[in-house]
């Protein structure tokens, strides 16, 4: 963690405040900081009780914080420049915190205000917070406002000593006089591989309630980076969005940026999750999928076919990672889990395995299917049928043999359960050519008792996996997936 310097403010004297703020470049409405590292290098911070804890900047999180101290409470500000005009008669300031200890009952507390110097008899307050989440929350209030001129947003930490530490980030101030959009709405969006398209529909009114007048603008970000800024929208229009994503999840965001009478404001994001797939990539046999984690089961893709908004989901119930699908009190399941795409090389032959167990002892049924799409109508080849299971413990392990044919293919798993059951547990999906050498890996004997070799997901032999690295262990006629 790289904890940058802070420049402080020593003596709070109207002398010491004059001479800071003709020294400071202030920030001009609205103000957005994450903050970056330059950004910070323009505040002040006031260690107000002189007790050697102040304001402090991680360079790795990209924010402010506070750690607590054993003697004193916290009395501590820090101050972000930022020119104001005699029409910002209203303002809306938000910030986005958490308290490190929450989760074991230390909570954490601040105040923000406003003032023209940045000390703190200067300063009005103007939200009072404590923080009892150790996730980021965001927090704000809107308030009237005199100053002209620059003018210093504070932000003061008061929480009682032996606490833990405040963070803060996402600093916002707008002028709430200033025309506010109402935040945008996806109307519609889709993931198709890495491309990720939505329409998005502006909004035609701002927070106050008066239609929308002057420049309107979409802003679209992912994962919190800007990415394209659409101009000269009307308002209420729909805006066609695209963009190719890195595979895995990202979260996409939308603002409305309005700009009126030489003065711009943001509305509200609004968010949504998209997992990227790389459509084109795929493994070789022997295959061995866990899942693993979350990571490895965002890399399949799901199919409601019944429509009735149950499906896969991941699951670490018990500890043990696994998909799940979950029962619908008055549908039969019809839902498809397709699994990445598989490069069965110029094997004929495959041999498919999965394990699977219900929840309770209430009966579950499943299909396991080999199809060239990831699609139930693309869905050929029949491996595995399980018409019941109603074993809540230990694993079952379900095999066949198969001749699909060489080439890329994807493994379907079809819950096929009864309406109002509990639910379908399914874990390790291997495929294995069992005759000949396995692409990648080496053939190591038929001798049951031969010593265990070990392999990374790529075929790579390996001569000691770390501990806790998922590998391929191959011991005789035998292969499989594990943990070491």
């Amino acid at each position: 963690m790289k904890h940058l310097p802070i420049r402080p403010l020593i003596a709070a004297t109207a002398l010491a405040a004059a001479a800071t703020a003709a020294a400071t470049q202030p920030f001009p409405l609205p103000v957005s900081l994450r903050p970056t590292a330059d950004e910070f290098g323009r505040l002040t911070v006031l260690n107000a009780n002189n007790d050697a804890k102040q304001w402090q900047y991680d360079e790795d999180e990209q924010c402010i914080f506070y750690a607590y101290s054993s003697t004193k409470d916290a009395d501590d500000w820090v101050f972000v420049p930022v020119e104001l005009t005699a029409g910002h008669s209203w303002l809306k300031v938000s910030v986005e915190a958490l308290a490190t200890g929450a989760s074991g009952w230390y909570d954490e507390n601040f105040e923000l205000a406003l003032g023209e110097s940045p000390d703190a008899a200067s300063m009005r307050t103007v939200l009072e917070q404590t923080v009892d989440s150790d996730e980021f929350m965001l927090y704000g209030t809107e308030f009237p406002n005199s100053i002209s001129g620059t003018a210093w947003l504070g932000i003061h930490a008061t929480s009682p000593k032996n606490r833990r530490t405040l963070k803060v980030r996402d600093i916002t101030l707008q002028s709430y006089s200033t025309p506010i959009p109402l935040a945008p709405a996806i109307k519609a969006s889709a993931t198709d591989g890495l491309c990720y398209t939505a329409t998005v529909t502006m909004p035609s009114l701002t927070v106050q309630g008066s239609a929308i007048e002057g420049d309107l603008s979409l802003r679209f970000s992912i994962d919190g980076e800007e990415h394209e800024t659409y101009a000269a929208l009307a308002p209420g229009s729909d805006v066609a969005v695209e963009a190719t994503l890195a595979k895995g999840e990202h979260t996409l965001a939308f603002v409305a940026v309005l700009a009126t009478g030489g003065e711009t404001a943001e509305s509200e994001a609004v968010t949504e999750t998209a997992v990227a797939r790389d459509l084109d990539a795929h493994y070789t046999l022997p295959f061995l999928f866990g899942p693993s984690g979350q990571a490895e089961f965002d890399e399949c893709s799901r199919t409601d076919a019944n429509g009735d908004d149950t499906t896969w989901e991941f699951s670490t119930d018990g500890g043990e990672p696994s998909f799940f699908y979950p029962y619908h009190s008055r549908n039969q399941a019809d839902d498809w889990l397709f699994l990445p795409a598989v490069d069965f090389g110029t094997a004929d032959k495959a041999r498919i395995s999965v394990e699977a167990r219900s929840k309770g002892t209430y009966t579950e049924s499943f299909e396991v299917w080999l199809g060239r799409e990831a699609s139930p109508g693309s869905m050929t080849v029949k491996a595995i049928d399980v018409p019941e299971i109603s074993n809540s413990d230990p694993w079952t392990a379900y095999e066949a043999e198969t001749t699909p044919g060489g080439g890329i293919w994807h493994v379907g798993i079809h819950a096929t359960s009864q309406a109002d059951q509990y639910g379908l547990y399914i874990r390790n999906v291997g495929i294995e050519a069992p005759d000949g050498p396995l692409t990648g890996i080496e053939e190591a004997g038929i001798d049951a008792e031969s010593p265990a070799e070990w392999f990374d997901l790529q075929g790579m032999r390996l001569a000691a996996p770390e501990k806790g690295r998922i590998v391929i262990v191959r011991q005789g006629g035998k292969t499989r997936k594990t943990v070491f």
